[in-house]
């Protein structure tokens, strides 16, 4: 582990064990991917995104379920956009880039992204050939 330090941070010469450089770039490369398709396409609702994200197969199954930073235990994808804004706060190393997560914070991206993965999680909850009222 590399010796993180900020010399304009009040202790310049401190050591952040819970700073490891690289431990948001899963986040950020799969965040400039959702990025991506929704500045191309255009999108403005959560739906479209969710519905061109599964038709495109933007996603793995692998980038949607799996846990995505290694130090912490249940992190994935939908987990980490909620929690996007503590994440860069905790656990982003000093002069680290993650532009993508830093762009997703905006709330009308961070709102269509979230959404999006939302109602990708709904939609495997549901039993494939099931709908409500077989579950009766």
């Amino acid at each position: 582990v590399r010796r993180i330090s900020d010399r304009s941070a009040p202790e310049p010469d401190g050591v952040y064990p819970e700073s490891v450089y690289g431990l948001l770039d899963k986040v950020d490369t799969i965040l400039g991917k959702i990025l991506n398709i929704i500045f191309f396409e255009k999108i403005t609702s959560s739906q479209d995104l969710a519905v061109i994200l599964q038709k495109k197969k933007v996603l793995t199954r692998r980038e949607l379920n799996d846990n995505l930073i290694g130090i912490l235990v249940n992190c994935p994808l939908l987990t980490c956009v909620r929690d996007l804004e503590s994440l860069i706060k905790y656990l982003r190393c000093p002069g680290e880039e993650i532009k993508n997560m830093i762009i997703s914070v905006d709330r009308k991206l961070w709102s269509l992204i979230y959404g999006a993965l939302k109602i990708l999680e709904e939609g495997r909850k549901i039993p494939a050939g099931k709908t409500q009222e077989d579950g009766k």
